[in-house]
């Protein structure tokens, strides 16, 4: 019989099941909808700062997530693959040209990922990929941001989209959580050295 499990991962599954409901709560009331398209932009950066800092802030917490494997912060981004839904709602003219860019480099991120995870690398290789994977995941999320303050200043009618569910997860979930699993990978990665 094995012992209770640790109450971190637990901890840490509750208040990622309340930021998923509260993230389709606001995407099914719309209430992005009301919030200026500068100040939804800038709530992504902000969520997952938080995270990170909450994450890091929390001894026992951070202690937990040191314990895990870098690719535990890689795994889940392979979900950028999604980026396909971008392309192809941009190339039927419902998000702005700028997001079948954005599609694309999360597309590839997502693939990268699921490449890194599971092809069978001697450790020394998969700490370099890891690292290059990140630089990677990172730029492609801060193009995506670029052009999403762009457009909030100059066609914020363009961003209706993220106001409702199911493009609102991407602003209020899913793009902050990525910010963080980089900065956690990040923050692996500098202490190694």
């Amino acid at each position: 019989m094995s012992g209770a499990p640790s109450p971190f991962p637990v901890a840490l599954r509750a208040i990622g099941l309340l930021w998923l409901f509260l993230a389709l709560a606001v995407g099914k009331l719309h209430l992005l909808a009301a919030v200026p398209a500068l100040l939804v932009q800038l709530l992504i950066p902000g969520l997952g700062f938080a995270l990170f800092a909450l994450v890091r802030g929390l001894a026992p917490v951070a202690a937990w997530v040191d314990r895990l494997d870098p690719r535990a912060f890689v795994l889940p981004q392979a979900l950028r693959i999604a980026g396909f839904y971008f392309i192809t709602l941009a190339a039927d003219g419902v998000l702005p040209r700028a997001y079948y860019q954005a599609g694309l480099g999360s597309l590839v991120t997502g693939l990268l990922a699921l490449a890194i995870c599971l092809l069978p690398l001697a450790p020394e290789r998969r700490r370099s990929a890891l690292t290059i994977w990140n630089v990677i995941g990172l730029v492609d999320l801060s193009l995506l941001f670029i052009a999403g303050l762009r457009l909030s200043l100059t066609a914020p009618h363009a961003l209706l989209p993220f106001t409702h569910l199911p493009l609102s997860l991407v602003p209020t979930l899913l793009t902050p959580l990525c910010v963080a699993l980089h900065l956690l990978l990040l923050r692996r990665s500098s202490s190694a050295t």
